[in-house]
Formats: C-alpha cells, structure tokens, sequence
C-alpha cells in the first residue's frame, strides 16, 4: 500500500504504519463481521514554523478493497471533509454558517457541526460534539486540557469521542 502523498516523508512513514496496523486488525476480524468503514488519521513532523501537517483517508469497503487517500489541508479554516450518514446535514448547516460573520472561522465550522447534530436533520447522528486539536508546537489535544466549547448557551468540557456514523474536519490555520 502506498502512501497518501507518495513523497516517502516523515508523515508518509507514519500514514503508513497506521495503514498496516488497522488492516492487521482487520484481516484478523471473521469474514462475516467485515463491513465498510473508513478512518481519518492526521499527524504532523516537525515543530513551530517549521512543521508539516498531513492528514489522510483510510477506506475499506468490500466492492472496493483499501484506499488511501490524501486529503488537502486548506490555507484558512475551513472543512476538511465530512463523513458518514450525516453528510448531508453537516453541509446544509455550513453553507448557513458560510453566509454569517463569522465565515472562514473555525468556530463558523464547529458551529455547523454542532446545529447539525442539534437539528436531528440525521437521526443516526447524536451525542455531544467532540474535538481534537493538532497544533504547531507541542503533542495534539484532547484530552488535557479539554477544549471549552459553549453552544446554546451550554458550556461544558468534551472529551475525545468517535462517532461511526458522522464526522467533520476542520482546519483552523491561524492556530499558534
């Protein structure tokens, strides 16, 4: 399996061995739990201005095998993809928040997320909204220290959580 960028860097390396790692997992499951899914993973090399962030797609479906791929990072805060069932909710809800003050801002695409999850517009996604953080310096965040987010005027601290019917990116490139 190659690599998401095929340029053998640093990142390339790491796409790489979580690629191995979940299919070794999954050529382990019994054939007939075997049913199509996909992981984001995104990582980075390096510190401060100097870093490199690479974000990838891992994909398997039956019809189809594995497929890896690239997913471009955007210069200003803006989805990066969105996934699963509540696709289509997620995107109605950012195309509102894309004509607001706010647009071009991170909190312009959590916001969607969260109406989205909020609006019931997909009844197969719920719960509350979850983030994770990769930064410029230091490890990524998540769990220490929680992100604060306030939504409907309800604050309250949310830890990693993966949901296996929708998922959005962001990208926030004014993160120091």
């Amino acid at each position: 399996m190659a690599s998401c960028s095929k340029k053998n860097t640093k990142i390339d390396i790491k796409q790489i061995k979580i690629f191995e790692s979940i299919k070794s997992s999954f050529d382990n499951l019994p054939r007939q739990q075997r049913r199509k899914f996909t992981v984001v993973y995104g990582t980075k090399n390096g510190d401060n201005m100097a870093v490199k962030f690479g974000i990838c797609k891992i994909s398997w479906d039956i019809d189809s095998d594995w497929e890896i791929e690239a997913l471009s990072l955007p210069t200003k805060s803006d989805l990066i993809d969105v996934l699963g069932s509540g696709k289509i909710a997620v995107n109605k809800w950012y195309d509102k928040w894309k004509r607001s003050d706010i647009k071009g801002t991170s909190r312009s695409v959590f916001s969607a997320f969260c109406d989205a999850l909020m609006s019931g517009d997909d009844p197969q996604s719920g719960g509350a909204p979850q983030l994770v953080g990769i930064y410029r310096t230091g490890h990524s965040k998540g769990r220490i220290p929680h992100f604060r987010v306030t939504h409907k005027l309800l604050e309250q601290t949310y830890l990693p959580y993966f949901s296996t019917y929708s998922i959005s990116l962001l990208s926030n490139s004014n993160v120091t």
